[in-house]
């Protein structure tokens, strides 16, 4: 059987809410998705709260995955991607806000 075809399994017994097939998933692709995490972070803290984000993401939304296009790790990443927007997008804002509040307290 190939690879595809045993991912593809996976999916279906975890979209028929098998728990122990998405460990299997997760197993599978934790490291690479923390790796490409990590990489774009800079901060294992960091990655790690993301990766652990992104499966919780993926396990919501399997049911609305379906095969075409790239991929099931094509859409894992595609989460992780916009996971790790979310996070610059999060900080961005945060540091706007105390660079507001500190602007505030030098008019005072």
């Amino acid at each position: 059987m190939t690879e595809k075809r045993k991912l593809a399994k996976l999916v279906k017994r975890v979209q028929k809410g098998d728990s122990d097939a998405f460990g299997q998933i997760y197993d599978r692709y934790y490291d690479p998705i923390y790796a490409y995490v990590l990489h774009q972070v800079g901060s294992r803290a960091d990655a790690e709260d993301i990766t652990a984000g992104v499966f919780l993401d993926a396990l919501e939304r399997i049911e609305r995955f379906s095969w075409r296009g790239a991929g099931f790790e094509a859409w894992l990443f595609r989460i992780a991607r916009h996971d790790v927007l979310d996070h610059f997008r999060w900080h961005r804002r945060r540091m706007h806000a105390e660079i507001g509040r500190a602007s505030c307290r030098e008019r005072v």
